[in-house]
């Protein structure tokens, strides 16, 4: 049975702790569909928060359709499932899924070439599943499953912000395929894993920036993403490098509304100078003189356009590619190797499938390099 508990050393909010667990006790089937949950003051006990907190959890998983009220009667349970497919489909060609969101990102690009090159070495064809759907929606998850299963002998995949994947995961063990994570996992999916060393490199890119003199850094999260693995390690690797260098953790200056998500908007420009102009207000309001962008999406809205006058800022990011030495602003940047960890991740599932690999899951951590960009490099 999944914990109750919140983790005061988890960077995270603590309703979004508390919201994470729900789902989990849910998936769980500590709750099922159609039960009703405890009242809101006893698992404001369950958990030692605040009824506050568990109003504003519940909130969340209501918005998402995982629960529903009922006047006089409590909160009911809506978790929908995915029912998996029978294992011992024929699969008579030889492919391999890379399954993702966003295709069209630069950065999922970059993956699937990565893992492109590894399949043809083995004479494997790619089947490449793209999908925006990421939050927490699951209309078509019992066909993709269907579809992955009948066809592939392996898969890689890339989480998206919802729970809808792990759910696919789930479906796809179930079918003995087996299945590679690249760059992002969760602790309730065991399986093989690809990731970068994310804590490590915040830690430097913000001991970077504190060296340099900055004692008021923010950290900029992508509201999107604010759940998986990578953001959670960044976070903490951030906050490590604070406490390091005796810096107070100012929840206040951890910037989690932030949406950039606008690849598929009917006008990306204008969200774009929207958010850049929130995120400038937000630098003045918190008297920051640096910002750790944990996506680069959001370092590029700031970069767009100079700095407002006397206005002077230090940006570290992370990059998937090495970013340009002329730029408005001093930066430091974290570049992970988006092919390479796309073929380290390939290998892995060929070495899985073919039995080089076997037992317990593994992890490979692929490292980033950590460029910096100094005022006298930008200004030569």
């Amino acid at each position: 049975m999944v914990t109750n508990r919140v983790d005061p050393e988890n960077p995270l909010p603590l309703y979004y702790q508390v919201y994470r667990s729900l789902i989990e006790r849910i998936e769980a089937g500590e709750f099922s569909d159609g039960t009703p949950l405890p009242p809101e003051r006893q698992l404001a006990e369950d958990y030692s928060v605040s009824r506050i907190t568990i109003t504003k959890a519940l909130a969340e998983l209501k918005r998402e359709g995982r629960l529903k009220g009922q006047v006089g009667r409590g909160t009911f349970v809506t978790q929908p499932s995915i029912q998996s497919t029978k294992s011992g489909i024929k699969r008579t060609l030889n492919v391999v899924s890379f399954i993702c969101r966003l295709i069209s990102h630069p950065y999922m690009g970059m993956i699937m070439s990565g893992i492109a090159h590894i399949a043809e070495q083995h004479t494997y064809y790619l089947q490449v599943i793209s999908s925006y759907e990421n939050q927490g929606q699951y209309p078509e998850l019992q066909d993709l499953a269907t579809a992955v299963g009948s066809s592939a002998r392996g898969a890689i995949i890339y989480l998206g912000g919802g729970d809808a994947y792990r759910m696919l995961c789930a479906s796809l063990q179930e079918q003995g395929i087996p299945i590679v994570l690249v760059e992002r996992h969760h602790p309730s999916i065991i399986a093989d894993r690809v990731i970068f060393n994310d804590e490590e490199a915040a830690y430097t890119l913000t001991k970077n920036l504190i060296e340099q003199g900055h004692t008021r850094i923010a950290v900029a999260v992508p509201q999107f993403d604010i759940t998986n693995s990578t953001i959670r390690e960044r976070l903490i690797g951030y906050r490590h490098a604070l406490k390091e260098f005796d810096l107070p953790y100012d929840e206040d200056l951890v910037w989690m509304d932030l949406d950039v998500a606008y690849y598929l908007a009917e006008d990306p420009n204008e969200i774009r100078e929207a958010t850049y102009r929130r995120l400038w207000k937000q630098i003045a309001r918190d008297k920051v003189t640096a910002v750790l962008a944990l996506n680069p999406d959001i370092a590029n809205i700031i970069m767009q356009q100079p700095a407002p006058d006397e206005v002077s800022l230090t940006i570290a990011t992370f990059g998937y590619v090495e970013p340009t030495p002329f730029t408005a602003y001093p930066t430091v940047v974290a570049v992970h190797p988006s092919e390479e960890i796309g073929r380290v991740s390939a290998r892995l599932l060929f070495d899985r499938m073919s039995g080089a690999v076997t037992g317990a899951p593994v992890t490979v951590t692929v490292p980033m390099k950590i460029l910096t960009h100094a005022i006298e490099d930008i200004t030569a």
